[in-house]
């Protein structure tokens, strides 16, 4: 996962506390009114006091969300719902409709929190459920109100209806919310793997285009890093110098080259990529490569520049000359010959070229 992925989802996850907030401010109003209500079963307790204090502290959470920190707003709504389910409990136990309280809150956590973080308030709250219930049971909490009536009075079932519709529909919303989010991020991913399919075709089409036009030129074509690494050849480059591609690649571009240029040829490298230029190898210098047997042979050199986006790379163009220098040697062979004859001539012998230049003479002319 990336940092840009990580910050869209604190984001988003940032405006949905916000949104939980604002939803538990405004369903706050109607369940505080509905709650103080309640006065006219049970008389006043203290619980009451405690949502109207509560409300104030969600309203001021919310107004104030620009200027709080994350973690201060998600620890004051905990501290809030846990508050809620315990003075709920102590006030009313069972009948007070709290323990609604705490599936919301572990949602809030396992949504808001990290999961280990989650999972141990949420082992927390349910070790203080079980030590509340036990204390309910040996009558450590004294319910002074008549159940009977309460459980009968329109009043404690419009509290409980709201209790759970507002909150079962803050629930709804948050995973409607992220539904929503997921669905969205989902078809920008659906859209990024099509963009990513199409460059990818794209790209295998162009390195099949270059392998082809590499695989097509006559000569050999050696490529290397500016380490002086081979790390590209075509195949008329293992036919010409008898290695196999698998020992080329990665190897020095020294292994083609006789023991006695090898030092020196290490600075000529540096020095072309100091200043790297289409040029050919060696002017007016007989050139030789060693094939894997050892044997020598003579080759004509180019090089050329690529500038990739980790440096600069040196394509060495390599063409076999024997074929070239056999035919020059036959005719310099054919020439001395023919020279010898003519020096064996006691006259003056002088041979012209059909646009009438002197190409030899014998010794009687000089």
């Amino acid at each position: 996962m990336t940092v840009a992925h990580i910050k869209g989802f604190s984001c988003f996850r940032d405006k949905l506390l916000n949104d939980t907030l604002l939803w538990a401010a405004v369903t706050g109003v109607p369940g505080v009114v509905l709650s103080t209500w309640r006065t006219v079963i049970v008389g006043w307790k203290p619980v009451i006091t405690l949502h109207l204090i509560i409300l104030g502290v969600l309203w001021a959470m919310w107004l104030l969300r620009s200027r709080l920190s994350y973690h201060t707003r998600i620890g004051v709504l905990l501290a809030v719902m846990l508050i809620l389910i315990y003075a709920g409990l102590a006030q009313f136990g069972p009948a007070g409709g709290a323990q609604s309280f705490a599936i919301v809150l572990a949602f809030t956590c396992m949504l808001f929190l990290s999961p280990r973080v989650a999972w141990l308030l949420i082992a927390a709250n349910t070790a203080g459920l079980v030590l509340i219930g036990y204390a309910a049971t040996q009558y450590w909490f004294p319910y002074n109100f008549d159940y009977d009536v309460y459980a009968h009075h329109p009043i404690a079932w419009f509290n409980l209806i709201w209790t759970l519709v507002s909150y079962g529909a803050a629930l709804a919303y948050i995973v409607w919310r992220m539904v929503t989010e997921l669905q969205t991020r989902h078809h920008a991913v659906e859209c990024l793997l099509e963009q990513h399919q199409v460059t990818l075709a794209e790209s295998k089409r162009l390195a099949q285009m270059q392998h082809s036009i590499l695989e097509s030129i006559p000569d050999a074509v050696v490529v290397s890093d500016r380490a002086g690494k081979i790390t590209l050849v075509n195949e008329q480059t293992v036919a010409m110098f008898g290695h196999q591609r698998e020992e080329l690649i990665g190897a020095p571009v020294e292994l083609l080259l006789p023991q006695a240029l090898k030092t020196i040829h290490a600075q000529h490298r540096q020095d072309y990529l100091a200043k790297p230029v289409v040029r050919v190898m060696g002017t007016g210098m007989e050139l030789v490569a060693i094939s894997r047997d050892g044997s020598k042979v003579p080759v004509d050199v180019g090089l050329g520049p690529v500038h990739v986006l980790n440096g600069t790379m040196v394509v060495a163009s390599l063409r076999d000359i024997s074929d070239r220098k056999r035919t020059e040697e036959n005719l310099r062979r054919e020439r001395d010959r023919t020279q010898r004859y003519l020096d064996t001539v006691q006259t003056i012998m002088v041979s012209l070229d059909t646009d009438g230049r002197i190409t030899m003479i014998n010794r009687r002319c000089c």
